[in-house]
C-alpha cells in the first residue's frame, strides 16, 4: 500500500498553537496597552502639558491642542498677574489675580502642605508648611510655616504676614483644589524675546479614590469586551484543528477501506497513523494466512473424509459382499473358511482405520495430554525391541540395533511413545519384502536421538515434509487399501508433544533407502 508524503500532526499542532498563542499575546498586549494609555490620560498632570512649553513662550495659546487633555483648562496672567488668557471663561471669576501666592509653584519647587490638627488645649488648628526639595540632603525642607485657628485667623507664623485671616477659598488653593472636579497648580515662564514673565494655571481633572475606582472598572470592563474575541481564537484553533484532524482520520479510513477491494490507493497521512497503518497491515496479512490456513484445514477435512471413505470403502465392499454370500449359501464348504478369514481381516483394516482416525482427532483437541513420567529411555527401548524381534523374525525380516548409551532419564508417555516405535517400525514391515533389513539407533549429541530406518524399498524423495500429511503413504495412490496414511502424521504430533521433531532425512546412511531422525530434548 503506497501512501503520498506523509506529513507531522504534532508539528502542525505545534505550529498553530505558537500562532494562536503569539495571536493570544499580541491581543492581550495591545489591550494592556490601550489600558496604559487610557489610566495616564485620565490623570494628566502639568508636566505633560508643558510639551507644548514652547508655544506657551510664543504666546500662541490657541494653537495648544486641548483635545489631548480631556477635562482639563489653563488660564495665562502677565507680570501684574492680570488675567490675559483663558480657556474658560469661569476661571476669571474664580481666581483673582492676588489668589496666586496660594497656589502651588511647580516651576519653583515650592509647595504647600495643610494639616488638620489638634494642639495640647484640644483645640483644632490647621498648620500649614512650605516646603521644598533639598536635592543635596534628599528630603523634603520647610522654608516658613503660619498656624492657623478653625476660624482661619493666622495666630502664628512667616506665611502671610500681611492678611490676618485666609478665605476657605485661599486654603482650597493652598490644598491644589480649584473645585471639586479639578486641581490646580501653577508654573512660571519668560516668553521667548525673554522680556515678559508669564504665570500658567493647570486645572486637571481631580485624583481620587473613587476616579481611580471608575477607571480600574473601565479596564476591566474592556477585557470583558475582549473575552468574546478570545473565545472566538479559540474557536477558530479548535474548528481548524478538528478540520486537520478529520481529515487525517478520513484519509486512513480510505486507505484501510481499499483493503476490502484489494485496491492500492494514495493518500496524505500524518507520521503519526504510520504506525496505525502497518499494524493495520500486518493485521490484514495475518488474517490473509489465517483465511488460507482455514481454507487448507477445510481443504483437508474434506480430504480425510474422502480418503477414510476410501479406506473403508474397499474393506466394508468385501465385508459385505462376502457375508452376502453366506447369507444366499452361495460359498461352497470348502472356501468358508478362507471367506471368515477374509471378513476378519477386512474388518481389522476398518478398525484400524478408524482407531488411527479417533487418535489423530483427539490428539488435535486442546485438552488431549501426554500422561508423561520420568523414566531411563535406554532400558525402555531395550524392552520393547526385545519384545518386537520375533514379530520382525516372523515376517523374515532382520533388526539391527546400535544404542550407543547406557542410560538418559527423559519424561515421556510411555504408552504413546510405545506408538511412534509401532507405527515407524510397522511402516517398515508393511511396505517392504521379505529379507529387508530394518536399523535402529540411538545416541545423544547435544540432545537425544533416535534413527530408525531401513534398507527397503524407500520412499519417494518428491513428497518431501508431505509424508507427515494425513492420509499420505509411500504410493501416495490411496488404492491399495493397506494403509490408512495417518501413521507418520499420529508419529509427528506424538513427537512435537514430547518437545522433540522428526525429519525424513534425504540423504540416507551407507546401506539404507529409508531414516527418519528424531530429536528429543533433554
Amino acid at each position: 500500500m503506497k501512501t503520498k508524503k506523509k506529513f507531522s500532526l504534532n508539528k502542525y499542532i505545534i505550529i498553530q498553537f505558537i500562532i494562536y498563542t503569539c495571536i493570544i499575546f499580541l491581543f492581550v498586549v495591545l489591550i494592556n496597552l490601550y489600558n496604559s494609555w487610557k489610566l495616564n490620560n485620565s490623570f494628566l498632570v502639568i508636566d505633560d502639558f508643558l510639551e507644548y512649553e514652547s508655544m506657551l513662550e510664543y504666546e500662541n495659546y490657541g494653537s495648544i491642542p486641548m483635545s489631548k487633555f480631556p477635562g482639563c483648562d489653563f488660564a495665562i496672567y502677565n507680570e501684574d498677574n492680570e488675567l490675559i488668557y483663558a480657556t474658560n471663561s469661569d476661571i476669571a471669576l474664580n481666581i483673582d489675580g492676588s489668589d496666586l501666592e496660594f497656589i502651588n509653584d511647580y516651576s519653583s519647587n515650592y509647595y504647600y502642605d495643610v494639616l488638620n490638627v489638634v494642639d495640647k488645649k484640644n483645640n483644632k488648628i490647621i498648620k500649614i508648611y512650605k516646603t521644598m526639595y533639598d536635592s543635596d540632603m534628599d528630603e523634603d525642607v520647610v522654608v516658613a510655616s503660619s498656624v492657623l485657628n478653625s476660624d482661619l485667623e493666622v495666630e502664628s507664623g512667616t506665611l502671610f504676614q500681611k492678611k490676618d485671616t485666609l478665605t476657605n477659598r485661599e486654603l482650597d488653593l493652598l490644598k491644589g483644589y480649584y473645585s471639586d472636579e479639578q486641581m490646580v497648580e501653577k508654573y512660571e515662564f519668560k516668553t521667548i524675546d525673554k522680556e515678559k514673565n508669564r504665570t500658567l494655571l493647570f486645572m486637571s481633572p481631580s485624583f481620587t479614590s473613587g476616579s481611580y475606582d471608575d477607571i480600574v472598572k473601565s479596564n476591566e470592563m474592556t477585557w470583558l469586551i475582549a473575552i468574546p474575541f478570545l473565545m472566538l481564537i479559540i474557536f477558530g484553533e479548535t474548528y481548524f484543528f478538528n478540520k486537520k484532524l478529520k481529515k487525517s482520520l478520513n484519509s486512513l479510513n480510505n486507505v484501510i477501506n481499499s483493503y476490502k477491494y484489494g485496491e492500492k490507493i494514495e493518500e496524505e497521512l500524518p507520521k503519526e497513523f504510520e504506525s496505525v497503518l502497518n499494524s493495520f497491515t500486518n493485521l490484514m496479512e495475518q488474517l490473509k494466512v489465517s483465511e488460507a490456513e482455514k481454507i487448507n484445514i477445510y481443504k483437508d477435512k474434506q480430504r480425510i473424509i474422502a480418503d477414510l471413505s476410501h479406506d473403508l470403502k474397499t474393506p466394508l465392499t468385501v465385508i459385505g459382499g462376502y457375508s452376502k454370500a453366506f447369507l444366499d449359501d452361495l460359498v461352497p464348504s470348502d472356501k468358508q473358511k478362507q471367506y471368515i478369514e477374509t471378513i476378519y481381516k477386512k474388518s481389522m483394516v476398518a478398525t484400524s482405520s478408524i482407531d488411527s482416525l479417533f487418535l489423530y482427532a483427539n490428539m488435535a483437541h486442546p485438552e488431549y495430554k501426554l500422561n508423561k513420567e520420568y523414566i531411563d529411555i535406554v532400558k525402555y527401548t531395550r524392552d520393547y525391541l526385545a519384545l518386537k524381534y520375533n514379530e520382525i523374525e516372523i515376517s523374515k525380516m532382520s533388526l539391527e540395533v546400535n544404542i550407543k548409551i547406557d542410560k538418559c532419564m527423559v519424561y515421556i508417555d510411555q504408552k504413546e511413545f510405545r506408538r511412534i516405535y509401532e507405527n515407524l517400525i510397522n511402516n517398515s514391515i508393511k511396505y517392504n519384502k521379505s529379507g529387508t533389513k530394518i536399523y535402529f539407533e540411538m545416541g545423544i549429541d547435544e540432545y537425544l536421538y533416535i534413527i530408525i530406518g531401513d534398507n527397503g524399498i524407500g520412499i519417494d524423495n518428491s513428497l518431501g515434509d508431505k509424508v507427515f500429511d494425513a492420509f499420505v503413504t509411500s504410493n501416495e495412490a490411496r488404492t491399495s487399501g493397506n494403509g490408512t496414511g495417518l501413521g507418520l502424521s499420529i508419529v509427528k504430533n506424538l513427537v512435537e508433544m514430547h518437545d522433540g521433531s522428526i525429519t525424513l532425512v534425504k540423504k540416507c546412511k551407507k546401506g539404507l533407502k529409508t531414516e527418519f531422525l528424531i530429536k528429543i530434548k533433554i
